[in-house]
């Protein structure tokens, strides 16, 4: 984790890219022009694996900003592609959370490493 705490500190915050495109949504008044489902959820996932907070399904539902049946779509296009992962609550056993997997990790930390 410790590797990630410096990346992050290097200039990568995708809660900032998150936010912009809330806010580019708002001004636009059509957030369907720009609907990025997938690149949503996961820089919400990746944000959050970041600051050590687990994300519930639903949560990460609400952070794709399409219907929940659309989120979960696109949830299990990002499973199947090995970017994110369920994993069951240890304490709650009727909750399931959601997390970028080490190749999404990877592959985000290069990608926003490199944006401008």
């Amino acid at each position: 984790m410790q590797n990630f705490r410096f990346t992050y500190a290097k200039g990568i915050h995708p809660e900032k890219i998150y936010r912009s495109r809330r806010r580019r949504e708002l001004i636009f008044e059509n957030s369907e022009i720009f609907s990025e489902p997938a690149w949503d959820i996961l820089l919400d996932l990746f944000s959050s694996h970041l600051r050590g907070k687990n994300v519930s399904v639903t949560s990460a539902c609400l952070a794709a900003n399409v219907p929940a049946s659309t989120a979960l779509r696109w949830m299990n296009v990002l499973e199947e592609a090995e970017l994110i992962e369920r994993v069951n609550d240890p304490s709650d056993g009727r909750r399931t959370f959601v997390q970028v997997t080490p190749n999404a990790i990877a592959k985000l930390t290069k990608a926003l490493a490199e944006s401008p």
